[in-house]
């Protein structure tokens, strides 16, 4: 358990230097979310490669690109859904959302940077290769699949708690959209993980739902 223990408090600690309110809308937010990433999924990699299973795991198969997408979808419709019952419309509580925004930056800003696409796929799939395609893995094969795949999802929703303290309300407290969203999409990555065998749908789910909820679906306030 040291391990996944250890990527968790990694993950938490990227999630609480990039949720900083005074990064806001700068660069280094991103690189706070995607460098203590890259070793990882090095680490990963060297992992799943000195135990014989790299390409099962990480490999792209007929089929992922379908479950991905569709995994994505689900993903986009129960973070909206649950947006709002948790928000509904002139409720204080749409503080929260506001406050996500503004972490992000200005979307014209974004939109302009030539970078941020290849960081908005990059960092989510090295992001799913570390916890779907090797701590998943590894929790599995000491617990079970099943096991492995609650505690995975567990761990991976602790790593929002700084989020959600970070980018708090001073009416409504703490943050709950980002703890939610990791909760939502830990249970859906792992399980599209769970019932193909492979990380690599959840990769390309992952990457699609973070792009396309970054730079194209904002839903206004």
């Amino acid at each position: 358990m040291i391990l996944p223990l250890f990527v968790t408090l990694v993950g938490a600690f990227s999630a609480y230097f990039a949720s900083r309110p005074e990064i806001a809308g700068q660069p280094k937010l991103w690189l706070y979310l995607m460098l203590p990433n890259l070793p990882l999924a090095l680490l990963a990699g060297l992992a799943l490669w000195r135990k014989g299973c790299i390409k099962e795991r990480l490999l792209p198969r007929r089929g992922d690109v379908f479950l991905g997408v569709l995994t994505a979808i689900v993903v986009v419709i129960a973070t909206w859904s649950g947006r709002y019952l948790v928000m509904p419309h002139g409720s204080p509580r749409e503080a929260w959302l506001g406050r996500v925004y503004l972490q992000l930056g200005d979307p014209q800003v974004l939109e302009s940077a030539r970078w941020l696409p290849i960081a908005l796929l990059l960092g989510p799939m090295l992001n799913e290769v570390v916890w779907r395609g090797w701590i998943q893995e590894r929790l599995s094969d000491r617990l079970g699949a099943v096991r492995g795949f609650f505690l995975t999802s567990g761990l991976y929703a602790l790593t929002a708690l700084p989020t959600a303290l970070n980018l708090a309300d001073p009416v409504v407290g703490a943050n709950v959209l980002y703890p939610l969203l990791a909760v939502i999409g830990g249970l859906v990555w792992g399980y599209a993980t769970l019932l193909s065998g492979r990380a690599t749908p959840a990769m390309i789910s992952h990457a699609t739902f973070v792009y396309f909820t970054v730079m194209q679906f904002r839903p206004g306030l």
